[in-house]
């Protein structure tokens, strides 16, 4: 029994020698990337935000808000709005949404999709709640304004749908007149979370924004923490998210302090730094854009947004090897050396305890 116990220690001993890079690499945490194409029977569209980018721009500094542009009824190319613009109606600028078939030839107006943001001050709009189930539909929205005077430009934001900040990701493009054409695809990424990765699973627990971690999102609300506890103010483009706001200065006075610490860059980058950490698990939405300066519709800005496929890329992180595998891999080398089994380790332990037992008595 001494030699079979001796055999069966020093083949455990040659097991873990001959299979120690197992134990490194399992010990390392290494993540193994696999990316598939997943099929869908439909496809949610994101919530895209269109904002006027001097208004918004003011009001992401200035503490007022704007009157909200005028929504244009219609379902066809031309919406026919007048040399002088007078579907505008006095506005600055006028919207129309409407729903394109595959095909190209049927069209129906959207413009229910339309949902002003007061908290921006009324300088932006969010489309959000239509569900594609053919490939090529097409979401395009007119934006007619008079770009004779003065050129106009629009920014817009691509998030996922049930995200409440729109700036959670960072601004996809800038846009005038023309013609913009943007094929979306969607990235579902889930990272393994520490100690394989440097992620986190930080929610919406101290986040005043909601919706899911974003680093870009935990940088600005970091910076808008910085305007309230100097300031004692926020912009009218982020009121809505805080708490007392009733409590908030809105003099002159707060308004050019906000504007000094929006604007600096070393609050900007504190914060950065602070939130860098990705999230561990995240739904992103690509563009790719195509622009036609030139169209035959003046003073109007056609944006196009559609999804080529009814499919989505899924990129998930798993452990390089488990402490399954670790053992499958440890116990069939042993086995192989001497014929070894779990079953040593109890011989090992009843020998050992038989042993004491003789020596004691």
């Amino acid at each position: 029994m001494f030699f079979r116990t001796l055999l069966v220690i020093l083949s455990f001993t040659g097991a873990a020698f001959l299979t120690q890079q197992l134990w490194t690499e399992y010990l390392s945490r290494k993540v193994r990337v696999e990316q598939a194409e997943v099929g869908l029977s439909h496809m949610k569209f994101p919530a895209i935000t269109i904002c006027d980018w001097r208004t918004s721009r003011r009001t992401q500094l200035n503490l007022t808000t704007l009157a909200p542009p005028t929504i244009i009824p219609g379902s066809v190319y031309n919406l026919k709005c007048g040399d002088k613009l007078e579907c505008l109606q006095g506005a600055d600028y006028g919207i129309n949404v409407q729903i394109i078939a595959a095909n190209r030839i049927l069209r129906k107006e959207a413009n229910h999709m339309i949902h002003f943001m007061n908290e921006t001050g009324n300088s932006c709009y969010q489309l959000k709640g239509y569900t594609m189930y053919v490939p090529g539909q097409i979401l395009t929205v007119k934006i007619i304004r008079n770009q004779t005077k003065m050129i106009h430009w629009t920014r817009v934001y691509i998030n996922p749908t049930e995200e409440k900040f729109f700036e959670a990701d960072t601004v996809l493009d800038w846009m005038t007149e023309g013609y913009y054409r943007f094929e979306l695809s969607k990235k579902i990424k889930k990272r393994l979370p520490p100690p394989y990765s440097n992620c986190t699973a930080n929610s919406t627990e101290n986040s005043k924004l909601g919706g899911a971690y974003t680093v870009h999102k935990c940088t600005h609300q970091c910076i808008l923490k910085h305007t309230e506890n100097k300031c004692k103010a926020i912009p009218a483009f982020y009121q809505s998210y805080f708490e007392h706001q009733h409590k908030l200065q809105k003099d002159k006075q707060a308004e050019d302090c906000v504007r000094e610490v929006v604007k600096n860059t070393s609050v900007e980058k504190t914060c950065y730094d602070k939130c860098a950490i990705p999230p561990c698990s995240e739904e992103i939405f690509h563009a790719v854009m195509t622009h036609t300066a030139k169209t035959d519709l003046s003073h109007t800005l056609d944006l196009d947004f559609l999804f080529p496929s009814l499919s989505e890329t899924r990129i998930v992180e798993y452990p390089e090897y488990t402490w399954q595998e670790l053992f499958s891999k440890f116990g069939g080398m042993l086995g192989l050396m001497t014929g070894a089994s779990v079953l040593s380790f109890f011989e090992i332990f009843i020998y050992i305890a038989l042993f004491v037992s003789e020596r004691c008595s």
